[in-house]
């Protein structure tokens, strides 16, 4: 209950526009304080989530405290840089319940508890919906539909009101383990009739204290182009050149194709140009076990995670690592803290990798789009929010045997044109969905 004492000596219809306005000031007040139980138990995933990505890349991250006030003022202090107000989501699947926590810049902690989500349920609904969007088999289906609406009821559409009246613009999705690799930008709202990355720009992060938040545009940015399109023991890669050629010049001098894709030309090239973007078109995989067990593919031979560290970038950092061709063992635990966890051994501040290998086509047109929109976008998560838009509308089409995007025509590889025809587009989340922003966000 508001109480206001005292004399206004001001004309009645004056006086009550100065006590709306004093009762919205109080509104604003409360929601800036902190609910004590939530900001605890978001602490204490903080701290918890920490540990285990510590644990498994065998790391001494010490022991961080990050409190709600904290995470709010950082993302206010980027929104005045940016433009793009954030929020932080975080979710824990329990035996009883997914649990959601929310802090947005004005929003300082909320929570809540979805029993029809419980783990059983939940990751039940998670294999069907990754199963359904991530075959090539499924293509002509939108079987999808009914997981993805499932899971946006019980993942989003409980704090939905918040995001909206709070005015979020980027969503930060922090998971716990079954979480931490998912194509959330294909979760669909049937209200509205909208996926999740036609509300937001997204990215998720392995905990916001593990993030180096500073903000850096990308629109000049210096990029270290390197891939292979063939291998001694995978399937190739036709559409590499294609990939590498289609990176702004403006951007690299170069790209170091097949035989001088090697650790050794990485380590030089990176010292000498001190790029902001390390681009590799390879493979890599992030499998169950150890980090020794998940690897980047090189032309002669594999980089095991675990001494992705020897690369240095964090010294000056790289602002963004992209690895066009992953795939990641849905759902397996180990196999999600390599995948989330690259930035935290790295050193890079973000990655921009894919969940699942989603062709040769698809991924030239990702690319071109991601970086054509890197030129103006305010952050790294709209850039990639614009590629993915781009596919899912129908604005990447083949047409006159080429790749027809937004920045102009790509020509294509007479293999790459065998795997295709005329008219084709790639609205289906197949093409758009896997493709995942890691960390810093901005």
């Amino acid at each position: 209950m508001l109480v206001f004492l005292g004399v206004v000596a001001w004309s009645p219809a004056r006086g009550q526009v100065q006590a709306d306005a004093r009762v919205a000031d109080a509104r604003v007040a409360d929601a800036r304080v902190a609910d004590a139980r939530v900001a605890d138990a978001i602490a204490a995933m903080e701290q918890e989530w920490s540990g285990e990505y510590a644990e498994y890349w065998g790391l001494e991250l010490g022991e961080v405290e990050i409190q709600v006030e904290e995470i709010a003022a950082k993302l206010t202090e980027l929104e005045q840089v940016t433009g793009q107000k954030g929020a932080v989501l975080w979710l824990m699947s329990k035996p009883d319940a997914l649990n959601l926590a929310l802090t947005t810049p004005d929003t300082l902690a909320v929570s809540r508890d979805i029993p029809a989500a419980n783990a059983n349920a939940l990751m039940q609904t998670m294999r069907e919906f990754q199963r359904e969007v991530s075959q090539p088999r499924n293509l002509n289906s939108d079987r999808y539909l009914g997981a993805a609406s499932r899971l946006y009821d019980w993942m989003i559409a409980p704090l939905a009101e918040i995001l909206r009246r709070d005015g979020i613009d980027l969503l930060l999705i922090c998971g716990g383990n079954g979480l931490r690799s998912f194509p959330f930008a294909a979760l669909y709202d049937q209200a509205n009739q909208q996926f999740l990355v036609e509300q937001f720009s997204l990215a998720q992060i392995p905990a916001f204290n593990l993030l180096n938040t500073a903000a850096h545009r990308l629109d000049q940015a210096t990029v270290l182009a390197m891939g292979a399109s063939e291998f001694q023991e995978q399937a190739p890669l036709p559409g590499v050149e294609t990939e590498l050629a289609n990176i702004p010049s403006r951007w690299r001098d170069r790209a170091f194709l097949n035989s001088e894709f090697t650790q050794r030309r990485l380590r030089r090239e990176r010292r000498a140009c001190n790029c902001d973007i390390v681009h590799l078109a390879t493979h890599a995989d992030f499998n169950a076990g150890t980090p020794q067990d998940s690897y980047i593919q090189f032309f002669r031979d594999r980089l095991e995670l675990d001494d992705i560290e020897r690369f240095a970038w964090d010294d000056p950092p790289v602002e963004l690592v992209v690895l066009s061709a992953c795939e990641t063992a849905a759902g397996n635990a180990e196999a999600e803290l390599g995948f989330a966890g690259l930035i935290v051994k790295s050193g890079a501040r973000s990655a921009l990798a894919s969940l699942w290998y989603i062709s040769d086509l698809g991924t030239v047109g990702v690319m071109g789009e991601f970086y054509h929109a890197l030129q103006t976008a305010p952050t790294k998560a709209v850039a990639l929010q614009q590629a993915q838009l781009a596919m899912l509308r129908g604005q990447v089409a083949i047409a006159d045997r080429q790749l027809q995007t937004r920045a102009g025509a790509i020509d294509l590889d007479p293999v790459i044109l065998t795997q295709t025809q005329n008219g084709q587009t790639f609205t289906h989340p197949f093409y758009w969905a896997a493709y995942t922003l890691i960390g810093n966000a901005w």
